[in-house]
This record gives structure tokens, C-alpha cells and sequence, in this order.
């Protein structure tokens, strides 16, 4: 089973800001990444990441022509 990735950690994985976070994902945003792992929710107010798409994602960022900070 997969593991799930709180927002707290992935933010330390990511090495960026909350507001960075969640710009990315504001469909709205001229920073939108539409590869960006999809949440999973959780409970009410909790949500958090599967392990294997963060993983993904890092991956895909690694490459040497992406931008990370938008």
C-alpha cells in the first residue's frame, strides 16, 4: 500500500513556501502545474499526497529544462 504524504512534508520535500504550494495547483494561477500530484482527501480539513506521485513528480522536475519555482 502506499504511503501518504502530508502537506507539511511535501512542502519539506519541495523546499518552497505554503503559498508556492498551493498556487501550483490554483487551476486560476499563471504558475499552475497540471503534472502536479493530485491530493487525496483525507477527513474534513485534512488531505495528503501518495508517495509514488510525489516521487513521479520530483522526477519529471529533475529534468534539466524545467523551471521549478514557476
Amino acid at each position: 500500500m502506499d504511503r501518504i504524504i502530508r502537506v507539511k512534508e511535501f512542502l519539506t520535500i519541495l523546499g518552497v513556501s505554503k503559498s508556492t504550494f498551493y498556487i501550483w495547483q490554483d487551476k486560476n494561477s499563471a504558475y499552475y502545474k497540471p503534472n502536479f500530484p493530485k491530493k487525496v482527501n483525507l477527513g474534513a480539513n485534512s488531505v495528503g499526497y501518495f508517495e509514488s506521485d510525489v516521487n513521479k513528480y520530483l522526477n519529471e522536475i529533475k529534468k534539466p529544462n524545467e523551471v521549478l519555482y514557476g
